[in-house]
């Protein structure tokens, strides 16, 4: 027979054993991201390894200075579409 106060012990030591096992890593995935998506895809370069490739060092140096030196705009910003009739 199970002694009563051991199930609510087990209710709360399961979710909470679970929790601490989810949160291991770099962040701990909550369902929510903070990352912007510039800082997502430069932590999936870095993840992948392609972060020390020639092409991943090209788009950190062009992230940087972009980040760095934006372009000004005008606000409110019109964009002119052309479409290809073919």
């Amino acid at each position: 027979m199970l002694n009563a106060n051991l199930i609510p012990r087990r209710l709360v030591l399961l979710p909470a054993a679970l929790f601490i096992c989810a949160c291991v890593g770099d962040k701990a995935d909550l369902g929510f991201s903070v990352w912007s998506a510039h800082e997502a895809y430069a932590a999936g370069l870095h993840h992948a390894g392609l972060d020390t490739t020639a092409l991943g060092h090209a788009w950190m140096d062009a992230a940087s200075h972009s980040l760095a030196a934006p372009m000004p705009i005008t606000v409110p910003l019109h964009e002119a579409v052309l479409l290809d009739p073919s």
